[in-house]
């Protein structure tokens, strides 16, 4: 009961903040750092939010790879604590691999502004996906309400985290007493690397996460692969749709295809699409084209087949391989019925040979 509680509060924050991660088991002990940060520095308060927003987004890409432990602190409930190894690259990719408390050593969060993927280790399940959630979007949104006058955006101060130079900014909604939430960013002046953040609420402080220590740049040595989820051995798979509009076959969704998706003319017995959805276009940069989700099940199996049109095809292509573990991930590339540039990605656990018939067979 104590682990489902944790996994449920890990949700809550991911969906709080991408930069925000789980809470842990512990009594909420905050911990001394080892270095003395010099005293917060208040300035004085910039609600341009011309001034604001460059800082937000460039915290989506920032300028350097880095790599470090961070603390995450959970008020809420009783008060929970965790620590994780976090890596993270200038695509906005960010690997999280968890070191305490015991109820979540060994798991693995990955997201991005293309993916989410996390790795239950106790469980041995994985929740998966490799197209925009909203998991990965609030720092769009927060863009988004800023610009429409949603939010008040300001430049607070300066402060020392970790020993860099980090830029504060504080975004709170309009005023609504059943919604106040502020959130504060610690921008690290010199990369654009998010040091730490706060959520807070009409009730006080909720959650924050900072980095305890930190390397930036080409040392650290933070390679792509890392960001590459992988299925572990015997590991069940949840692929995490997107909420939108969803219909139960293609025929059905016809009118709302962004293009004509490939559909494989040798399906596994029994199986048949059981639902589609389609992403919107402003979701899927840089091709603008939008991407369709076909899942096909039979009852108690099913997998599930991404599709979106890219810009080219990339040079020396290779075979397609399958991910490390269960034949559960396989990327590829093909052509539209029009010529245009395509990328698939299966998720599934279809033995090797119903998978590679599969793939032949998708045109």
């Amino acid at each position: 009961m104590q682990t489902t509680t944790i996994k449920t509060l890990l949700l809550l924050i991911v969906l709080l903040l991408m930069g925000s991660l789980c809470p842990a088991q512990a009594p909420f002990k905050p911990r001394k750092p080892a270095f003395d940060n010099p005293p917060f520095r208040p300035r004085r308060s910039a609600s341009d939010p011309t001034q604001v927003i460059p800082l937000v987004r460039r915290m989506m890409r920032p300028d350097a790879n880095y790599s470090g432990e961070q603390m995450t602190e959970l008020t809420e409930r009783g008060g929970h604590i965790s620590r994780q190894m976090v890596y993270g690259d200038i695509f906005g990719h960010i690997r999280r691999d968890f070191l305490e408390p015991d109820a979540l050593k060994g798991d693995v969060m990955i997201t991005g502004l293309d993916r989410y993927y996390y790795f239950h280790q106790r469980s041995n399940v994985v929740d998966i996906a490799l197209w925009p959630t909203d998991k990965e979007s609030h720092f769009k949104r927060i863009v988004q309400m800023v610009v429409q006058n949603q939010a008040t955006a300001e430049r607070v101060g300066e402060e020392v985290i970790a020993g860099r130079t980090a830029v504060i900014v504080s975004i709170q909604n309009r005023p609504n007493p059943a919604i106040v939430r502020n959130i504060k960013f610690w921008i690290d002046r010199e990369t654009g690397i998010l040091l730490k953040n706060e959520i807070s609420n009409q009730r006080g402080l909720v959650s924050r996460s900072y980095f305890t220590s930190i390397a930036v740049g080409a040392a650290v040595n933070v390679l792509p692969r890392m960001f590459e989820p992988t299925i572990p051995q015997g590991a069940t798979v949840h692929p995490l749709l997107p909420p939108k509009p969803q219909y139960s076959t293609l025929e059905e969704a016809k009118e709302h295809l962004p293009f004509q998706p490939l559909v494989p003319s040798q399906l596994p017995p029994g199986y048949q699409v059981t639902g589609v959805w389609v992403v919107e276009a402003v979701r899927m940069p840089p091709s603008g084209m939008g991407a369709v989700i076909i899942r096909y099940g039979e009852g108690m199996g099913q997998f599930t087949l991404f599709q979106k049109v890219v810009r080219q095809l990339p040079p020396n292509q290779r075979p397609p391989r399958p991910f490390r573990g269960q034949l559960s991930i396989l990327h590829w590339f093909a052509s539209t019925a029009d010529g245009r540039p395509l990328a698939l990605t299966y998720i599934g656990a279809l033995p090797a040979e119903q998978l590679e018939a599969l793939r032949s067979s998708t045109h």
